[in-house]
C-alpha cells in the first residue's frame, strides 16, 4: 500500500463507520520483511477470459478503431 502513492483498496465497506475504518487501516506501513514476503510470492498468472481481454498495456483492437488515446497520464496497477 505505501509504493503506490495515492491509491488504496476500499473493498466493501457502504457505511460512514465502515469507510472510516478504512482509511484508519491505510496508514499502516508495512515492514521490509512484510513487503519481501508479499513480492516474493509467486507471480500471477493470467487465465482464459483475462488472457483473451489482455492486461491493458495495449489497448484492445475495437477500442483502438474508436479514437486516439494518450495514456501517459493513465495510472496502471
Amino acid at each position: 500500500m505505501q509504493k503506490k502513492p495515492d491509491v488504496f483498496p476500499s473493498i466493501g465497506g457502504r457505511k460512514v463507520e465502515q469507510r472510516q475504518q478504512i482509511l484508519e487501516v491505510s496508514d499502516i506501513t508495512p515492514s521490509s520483511e512484510q513487503i519481501k514476503f508479499l513480492e516474493g510470492q509467486v507471480e500471477f498468472e493470467v487465465e482464459f477470459q483475462m488472457s483473451m481481454i489482455g492486461d491493458d498495456s495495449d489497448l484492445l483492437m475495437g477500442l483502438k478503431m474508436t479514437g486516439m488515446f494518450d495514456l501517459s497520464n493513465m495510472a496502471l496497477i
